[in-house]
């Protein structure tokens, strides 16, 4: 008897070890770990939070027609890039070009939108990162200003122009030479700007 359970707490000794081990692996292979850092295509990002706000920020390396490195600039994401694929981007391969030599002009159909000025802001300091000089402009003819320009695909040919306005649906294009036209819905212009700079990185690293 004192044989039999000895042999019995044995069994359930071995019972529970398997059944912690088990358990264990599941808990590791089954839920999601934390990671500080998230990674698009070759460019690895960092979350950093700022109060309540999650960011994910990347350094860029900006390299001469030498491949010589000449500076690093740094990109904040709203957004997990690997969120933003489901945006299609209708632009044939390595067909982003600015015309360095003029002035782009991104242009923006006026949306109540409370991300707006998050979108334009951050689009700008992306294109600065890459040397371009831009400026802010409207499609509206109607609004009366001396300070911003009335842009779009048509007005000028000669220059870039990014034209972000709402839509229907949330996707990036090239309609015409020179213009590209960043389409939002339920003000998802944020996802919009990130999605046009995901696509300019993807071509930009292609390269290299």
């Amino acid at each position: 008897m004192k044989k039999k359970n000895i042999k019995d707490s044995q069994m359930r000794i071995i019972f529970v070890l398997v059944f912690i081990i088990i358990v264990g692996a599941a808990i590791y292979f089954f839920i999601p770990k934390n990671s500080n850092t998230v990674k698009y295509n070759d460019v690895t990002f960092n979350k950093k939070q700022v109060g309540s706000l999650l960011f994910y920020t990347a350094q860029i390396p900006l390299y001469d027609s030498s491949r010589k490195l000449i500076k690093t600039f740094s990109i904040d994401f709203n957004n997990n890039p690997n969120t933003l694929s489901d945006i299609p981007v209708q632009i044939p391969e390595d067909q982003i070009k600015f015309l360095l030599d003029r002035k782009t002009y991104i242009s923006f159909n006026i949306t109540a939108c409370k991300d707006n000025a998050v979108a334009g802001g951050n689009l700008g300091i992306f294109l600065h990162g890459f040397g371009i000089d831009y400026k802010a402009a409207l499609d509206n003819s109607s609004i009366n200003t001396t300070d911003i320009p009335y842009v779009n695909c048509n007005t000028n040919p000669l220059n870039t122009v990014i034209y972000i306005t709402n839509s229907n649906e949330t996707k990036i294009s090239k309609p015409q030479v020179n213009c590209y036209k960043l389409e939002f819905k339920d003000c998802e212009i944020v996802r919009a700007t990130e999605r046009f700079e995901l696509a300019m990185l993807e071509q930009y690293f292609s390269k290299f």
